[in-house]
């Protein structure tokens, strides 16, 4: 299939950041709502661990692909994705002190990611790869364009997610890109992306729980509705805004540039551009 290939145009920039993790006074630095910081701090022990697998699955295909353009965002991809395992290690560090145990369930995640993928081919990694790209994308878009989702999380983590939801934007079709061109099986792909969802939602699920209970933590009745609200609210909540964009990667002629986001992108280096002035 011929595409429209504009997007090509748009850097895949490798930015080191520096976010004041040391600043945080609280462990619930989610508006002091534990289930929701749980689930954030969760989400922060899967991503070193899954951002090297990333890396690894589309590496695979390298010297298969003919385009020297898309060759170069397979390396603009992967500077990305190594930045973004660096300061989710730092994080998690920094969630270590606040009580989370980070660090001992990423190496867990690790090892349990080491074991699955030893029975997997390549095209199986690479097709739970693009996946596991669309969810991370779908979840950005959701960040960038309603701000107001975490805007009561503490500043450093909000600026984690922040740039990591822009660079998940901005290379969000490599690895589609890459199948697309290498593997081209469309029926595993999208078998993959219900696997990929699942154990996304298992994986981050466990190790909350784990966390809740090293911490003896019980939430309170107020908590569990503001958090029943931010995933599940009628208006607002996070699961309604993802519903849709998440199940465009089931049509036939899907790309994930269907969606352009550039204009959210460029938002947030304005916005960068301001803070540093």
């Amino acid at each position: 299939m011929k595409r429209d290939r504009s997007y090509f145009k748009l850097s895949i920039p490798k930015r080191k950041m520096e976010f004041e993790f040391d600043s945080i006074d609280r462990p619930f630095f989610f508006d002091g709502n534990g289930i929701l910081s749980t689930y954030f701090a969760a989400m922060s022990v899967v991503f070193p661990p899954g951002e090297k697998e990333f890396v690894r699955s589309v590496g695979f295909f390298a010297s298969k692909i003919e385009d020297p353009e898309l060759r170069e965002k397979v390396k603009e991809f992967s500077a990305q994705e190594a930045q973004h395992r660096l300061q989710h290690k730092r994080a998690n560090e920094s969630l270590d002190e606040m009580g989370f145990c980070a660090t001992e369930f990423e190496q867990d995640f690790e090892e349990e990611i080491q074991r699955e993928v030893s029975r997997l081919s390549d095209e199986e990694r690479l097709a739970g790869t693009v996946c596991a790209e669309h969810i991370t994308a779908v979840l950005g878009h959701a960040i960038l364009s309603n701000p107001e989702l975490i805007s009561t999380m503490d500043k450093p983590v909000r600026d984690l997610l922040y740039w990591h939801a822009v660079e998940e934007l901005e290379h969000k079709a490599v690895a589609f890109d890459v199948y697309e061109s290498v593997v081209t099986d469309m029926k595993l792909l999208r078998r993959a992306l219900a696997v990929q969802t699942f154990l996304f939602c298992k994986t981050v699920a466990k190790y909350q729980l784990r966390m809740m209970w090293q911490m003896k933590y019980r939430p309170s009745v107020k908590e569990s509705l503001q958090a029943w609200q931010f995933f599940m609210g009628r208006k607002n909540g996070l699961i309604g805004k993802l519903r849709k964009p998440f199940m465009e990667f089931y049509r036939k002629d899907f790309h994930p540039w269907d969606v352009d986001d550039r204009a959210l992108i460029e938002e947030w280096k304005s916005m960068q551009e301001r803070d540093a002035a």
